[in-house]
C-alpha cells in the first residue's frame, strides 16, 4: 500500500485500510517520527501520535491504541550512528567516532 510517510495525501491511505479490513480487522503499522530527510521531494511528514489519532480516527478506526517503539536513548543513539555515518569525513578519520559510538547505536 505504500509508506505513510510519504503519501501526499494520507486520507486516502487511511480509506484504503479501512476497505481492506474486516469488520473486525486490526490494523499495524509504523511510522518513523525521527529520521533525516530522503527520497526527496517525497519525504511528506513525520506524525506525532496525536495527528496519527487524528488520521485513523477521521475513518471508520474506533479502538486507536498507540506504542512507541524507543525513546530518549535509542533517539541518541540514531543521530550518533547517522552522524558519523553520514558527514563528510576521510574513512581514517571516521574510524575514531564510530569506535566511540559503536556501542551506544549497537
Amino acid at each position: 500500500m505504500g509508506v505513510f510517510e510519504h503519501c501526499p495525501d494520507p486520507e486516502s491511505k487511511m480509506r484504503k485500510f479501512g476497505r481492506a479490513l474486516k469488520l473486525s480487522g486490526v490494523l499495524l503499522f509504523t511510522v518513523p517520527f525521527f529520521w533525516p530527510l530522503h527520497n526527496a521531494p517525497y519525504d511528506e511528514s513525520r506524525y506525532a501520535p496525536f495527528s496519527l489519532k487524528r488520521h485513523l480516527g477521521n475513518f471508520v478506526f474506533t479502538q486507536i491504541e498507540m506504542k512507541a517503539n524507543t525513546g530518549w536513548d535509542a533517539s541518541l543513539a540514531r543521530i550518533l550512528g547517522l552522524w558519523v555515518g553520514r558527514r563528510p569525513m576521510n574513512a581514517r578519520v571516521r574510524r575514531v567516532p564510530t569506535r566511540v559510538f559503536a556501542p551506544f547505536v549497537k
